[in-house]
């Protein structure tokens, strides 16, 4: 979560852009909407920036390119999820039984 704060600040920022107008991120919101905004496995999630300009605005692409740019400077970098079990349970509840 230290990272999406870090981003969102930076987001909020005049340095990220001017022409951010908005920005709804897990870091920022309700518990609650955290949890709708981050994936159950932490390597993923949603953050929302709303831009002043349209989308063929130079000013949208040079924000975008910034983001770009912050996100590739200060992005941790991810753990490969783990690989499945090579057993798996087959057993119904209570019962111990697997398979290879």
């Amino acid at each position: 979560m230290d990272f999406l704060a870090r981003l969102t600040a930076w987001l909020r920022s005049t340095e990220a852009s001017e022409y951010i107008v908005e920005v709804l991120s897990p870091a920022a919101t309700s518990s609650l909407l955290a949890e709708a905004l981050i994936a159950r496995d932490n390597q993923a999630a949603i953050v929302l920036v709303y831009l002043s300009t349209d989308t063929h605005n130079t000013a949208t692409r040079v924000t975008l390119e910034r983001l770009r740019d912050y996100l590739k400077a200060n992005t941790p970098q991810l753990s490969a999820p783990s690989a499945p079990s090579a057993k798996r349970s087959l057993a119904a509840p209570g019962r111990s039984s697997s398979v290879s």
